[in-house]
């Protein structure tokens, strides 16, 4: 069975202010940010996951607008995770909920939950993270 999607959970940790009209893209400038969202509990049927089952999420990146494959950058058992920038970009941010059995074996995955999607963002907010470096700073500054 395939575990129960996170719904309305995942949200920057550092926080984004609740829009009351509807979903506005929040991007975060930033070279690290840490997520956290409503640890999977039950499975897709709704039943409690099974005594001697557990879940790990999986942390993913992917650049804004793209169909590229996804690049997964951790893997928690908490329902928290801080995701550090390595190479500039516009990313979005996604968790997937993973099942295992008592002996550490997958035996299951949900869908990647995205940060651009507002069915699966906290109030329907959805988010993001860019990450520039910043140019060089002004040096020998003089009057004409």
């Amino acid at each position: 069975m395939k575990l129960k999607c996170l719904t309305a959970c995942l949200i920057l940790f550092l926080a984004i202010p609740c829009i009351a009209l509807g979903a506005v893209s929040q991007w975060k400038t930033a070279n690290q940010v840490t997520l956290q969202w409503k640890p999977a509990t039950t499975l897709v049927d709704g039943t409690p996951l099974p005594a001697g089952y557990s879940v790990v999420y999986k942390v993913f990146i992917k650049s804004d607008g793209s169909t590229a494959t996804p690049t997964e950058v951790a893997t928690v058992t908490a329902a928290q995770a801080t995701i550090t920038f390595t190479s500039e970009g516009r990313y979005v941010l996604g968790i997937q909920t993973i099942r295992l059995d008592s002996s550490g074996a997958v035996v299951s995955e949900a869908p990647i939950s995205w940060s651009d999607d507002p069915a699966l963002v906290r109030n329907g907010v959805t988010f993001g993270a860019m990450y520039f470096i910043a140019p060089s700073q002004a040096s020998e500054i003089e009057p004409l």
